[in-house]
């Protein structure tokens, strides 16, 4: 069976096909921890440095900076990047 597009039609199904694989990618991405947040919760941070939490909390006392909103606490990942760099 072979099925003839117009090039109207292969462009769309393309585009189609394109944003389902995308949003898929992006979905395992997301799911998966391979897209690190602007600011991480305290075992979002330590995943994504890829210490355990004891040296994490080693980290905090050595002055790795964090932010608390109303008793919630979070973790900037520029500092993160920044205090790896600089330690």
């Amino acid at each position: 069976m072979e099925i003839t597009l117009t090039e109207q039609q292969e462009h769309e199904l393309m585009k189609s096909v394109y944003g389902v694989v995308g949003k898929a990618v992006a979905d395992f991405k997301r799911d998966n921890g391979l897209i690190a947040k602007t600011y991480m919760k305290k075992y979002e941070a330590v995943k994504y440095m890829n210490v355990s939490n004891n040296t994490f909390d080693g980290f905090i006392l050595e002055g790795l900076p964090s932010h608390t909103v109303k008793g919630v606490v979070r973790y900037y990942k520029k500092e993160l990047d920044e205090f790896m760099l600089n330690h």
